[in-house]
Formats: C-alpha cells, structure tokens, sequence
C-alpha cells in the first residue's frame, strides 16, 4: 500500500474572502495562499498562489486557482484545497513533460503562469 502525505498546516495561509464576516468554516467563499503543495518537496514554489475555496452544497467544496481556470472538488474544504494542489502540481509536471508547441492557447496560459509560481 502506498503512504498517504500530509501537508503540513503552514501550506494554506487563509485570508479573508472579500465580503467575509464570519469564519473560514461559516462561509460558502473563502480566499486563501497556497504557499507549499507537498511535503515530499518535488515541486518548490516560487511565489505563492491564490485560489478560493467554495461551498456549493453541504459535502461538496469547489477549490480554484480562477485566474488560470485549475480546479478540483472534495466533500470537506480541506479535502477540495488538498486535491487542488494535487492537480496543481499534476498540470505542472505534465506541461513541463510536453513540448511548448503541443500545447493550445489555455494550457499554455496555464503553463506560462505555473512556471513563473513553482520550479
């Protein structure tokens, strides 16, 4: 069986959402930093990234970095961020794999963006 990671509390810096009054766990939109993806240390980042979390629904939580379209789902907040990163850091190794040419107008968007934030 394979070992689980855990991502340490200092990988999330929460900040609050703009209209926020209540608590990171009372409200449905809540802005955060990304500032690290994994504990296995692969992937540095450069600068940290901004994403939201969201809950559309009890039990169903929409983490995304808008401003290149990244987005992952999960039945807690934590859960939706944890699989954000995750998909974060799989779109970094998969466009570092592929040539620049290969790549459409949004990925390389995304590529140009994810290059500049992580190494």
């Amino acid at each position: 069986m394979g070992t689980s990671r855990q991502r340490t509390p200092a990988s999330l810096v929460p900040t609050p959402a703009a209209n926020s009054t209540a608590s990171a766990i009372d409200i449905a939109c809540h802005s955060l930093t990304i500032a690290s993806l994994t504990n296995d240390n692969d992937i540095q980042m450069r600068v940290a990234i901004s994403a939201t979390v969201e809950m559309l629904e009890p039990d169903n939580y929409l983490a995304c970095v808008p401003k290149v379209n990244l987005n992952a789902s999960g039945d807690t907040a934590d859960e939706a961020i944890e699989n954000l990163m995750d998909v974060i850091a799989a779109t970094y190794r998969l466009y570092s794999s592929l040539p620049v040419a290969a790549l459409g107008p949004e990925p390389s968007r995304q590529w140009s963006f994810l290059k500049s934030h992580l190494r």
